[in-house]
């Protein structure tokens, strides 16, 4: 809906008016805007499952390296501790 301008719906709604009549326009236009919501709310409940789907293993991914990031981090110090001469 964001990329129809004002011009765009009046010409729509003129053509449903002369299309289906005064009597059927409010009927088919409820008609339409229930469709639309549809199809929007299935739209973000994809959206939303998608994102689910796709984020669970990140998370996963990320809590593994942040249990064991300490243990990372404590290695590489000790085997830069172990290459570098002692200083005199």
């Amino acid at each position: 809906m964001d990329n129809v301008g004002f011009g765009e719906v009046m010409v729509i709604l003129l053509v449903g008016l002369v299309v289906l009549g005064p009597t059927k326009l409010p009927h088919a236009a409820r008609q339409v805007a229930r469709f639309v919501n549809e199809v929007r709310q299935m739209g973000m409940s994809f959206k939303q499952e998608l994102y689910e789907v796709v984020n669970e293993p990140i998370q996963e991914v990320k809590n593994t390296l942040a249990v064991n990031a300490p243990y990372d981090n404590d290695t590489r110090d000790m085997s830069l501790q172990e290459q570098t001469p002692p200083q005199a």
